[in-house]
């Protein structure tokens, strides 16, 4: 399925509906989301395009499901393999910046 933004499947992945979405849910969902993203950011040590990028899009949801149920402390335990290859993925890559 093909969802209109990254919280749109974040929302889906967590099992609401759009009958079950509520402001606070919504609002819940965004700040964990945003938390997500800036520790996957901090993995990969630069801002990641969580479009484009599958593998970080997959771990920031993965986040978002474990946050969700209060277990953050679990997922880098968990996705340890992943996040060290998102982690090397962006170490060598520059993007043509001057070191």
């Amino acid at each position: 399925m093909v969802y209109a933004t990254l919280k749109d499947e974040v929302l889906a992945d967590l099992g609401y509906s759009n009958e079950m979405i509520t402001v606070q849910t919504e609002q819940r969902v965004a700040s964990i989301l945003n938390r997500g993203k800036d520790y996957i950011n901090n993995v990969a040590g630069k801002p990641v395009d969580f479009e484009s990028d599958l593998l970080a899009r997959q771990l920031v949801i993965a986040y978002c499901r474990y946050a969700n149920s209060h277990c953050e402390n679990l997922f880098s335990e968990n996705y340890r393999g992943d996040l060290l290859e998102l982690n090397c993925k962006y170490a060598g890559d520059t993007d043509g910046e001057d070191e």
